[in-house]
């Protein structure tokens, strides 16, 4: 089962993949229907994938360190109550195993800071080191901590020669600050996982764009097939002068179709009329003893009546031919057959029918185009 449908998608895929549909017209090479379809989709897909990446991307990396902010926020309030609670800021023994233990457990740097700026505790650093530590009562986020109850910063510390993200809320002991508790994760680790969602963010777009392609392949095949039928149809009509155009749907090119099939059904019952009228007319030209003939703008025989035909001797057939140019002459010096013949205003030809007799033509020119008529007599 599962080889007979590899098969059968197998023979589908050239199908889907034969772009860009061209064809010829007027020497030049023009993209299908299929083709321009599957085109727009394209610039739409990538349109849309790329705007919406670039939305994406900035909102998720906006949301992922508000979301670190929130976590670090929440550790610091919890390792501020701790302290605030145990009197950790008498006992810098505890207070350094309790900032080892939150550093372990929240994966960042724990540092706890008094009200004069002291370091008195730190995750990253020794009793000794914390020493020779620099005061903290200029930093930014230690100074918002304390004004406001939440600071945080990005800069690079100069204690552990890092970048980072640091948080700090205040040690309260009822209404008295006793200290700041603040945690700080590295921007590396930030970077990091914002370089991950990126890597993922990037992922999913080239399997959407993958999957929209697929689907614009399918769907402009299937959207294209009743236009394609159409044009071959057309086409078909065109070449051999018969034919409907089938109608597969009931959509516009289903409305369309039927319109062109009306059209041909009034034009092949309109020819079938002119033919009919034509036949009759050319009956009715046959039994008259006149001889007509119909020239068009450049004096060419449109048609020839059995009579005319015999009176100038031409030969069939005789559309295309021309008349002898001594016969649209009424000059006697130049027309022999004029001799001995008094000629009215209306004649514009004359001559002698080889055994017919003479004869004269007399014209009419059509109100409708640049052909003429000419009624030939015997006299």
């Amino acid at each position: 089962m599962f080889f007979w449908l590899n098969r059968r998608w197998l023979a589908f895929v050239p199908r889907l993949c034969y772009f860009p549909e061209t064809f010829r017209s007027g020497g030049a090479s023009m993209i299908g229907v299929r083709g321009k379809l599957f085109l727009g989709s394209v610039v739409l897909v990538l349109t849309v994938t790329v705007v919406s990446n670039f939305y994406l991307q900035s909102e998720l990396e906006a949301s992922l360190v508000e979301r670190i902010q929130t976590e670090l926020k929440r550790q610091a309030r919890a390792l501020s109550a701790r302290a605030s609670s145990e009197a950790l800021l008498y006992d810098a023994e505890k207070l350094s195993q309790v900032s080892q233990e939150v550093a372990h457990a929240a994966q960042a740097r724990v540092s706890i800071i008094g009200l004069n700026g002291t370091l008195l505790a730190d995750s990253e650093l020794s009793q000794a080191d914390l020493r020779q530590a620099e005061n903290h009562s200029t930093r930014s986020e230690f100074r918002a901590a304390l004004r406001r109850g939440f600071g945080v910063a990005r800069r690079r510390s100069a204690t552990i020669d890092s970048s980072m993200l640091y948080v700090a809320v205040p040690i309260d002991q009822g209404a008295q600050h006793l200290g700041v508790a603040r945690i700080a994760a590295p921007l590396s680790q930030i970077k990091l996982a914002l370089a991950q969602l990126r890597s993922k963010l990037i992922l999913a777009n080239i399997l959407s764009i993958v999957a929209a392609l697929f689907l614009a392949f399918v769907v402009s095949h299937f959207v294209s097939r009743s236009i394609r039928h159409f044009a071959d149809s057309a086409r078909n009509i065109a070449n051999l002068g018969q034919g409907r155009v089938p109608i597969y749907s009931k959509d516009e090119i289903g409305h369309i179709a039927r319109t062109v099939n009306r059209i041909i059904d009034r034009t092949e019952k309109s020819i079938q009329d002119l033919a009919e009228e034509n036949r009759q007319l050319t009956a009715t030209l046959e039994r008259i003893e006149h001889g007509v003939v119909t020239l068009n703008s450049k004096q060419k025989i449109i048609f020839a009546n059995n009579r005319a035909i015999n009176l100038l001797q031409l030969s069939r057939p005789v559309r295309g031919q021309s008349l002898p140019q001594e016969l649209f002459t009424k000059d006697p010096s130049q027309n022999s057959h004029l001799k001995g013949i008094t000629l009215g205003p209306e004649v514009i030809m004359a001559g002698n029918g080889a055994g017919q007799g003479k004869w004269l033509a007399e014209h009419a020119k059509l109100e409708t185009s640049d052909a003429q008529v000419l009624l030939l007599r015997q006299i």
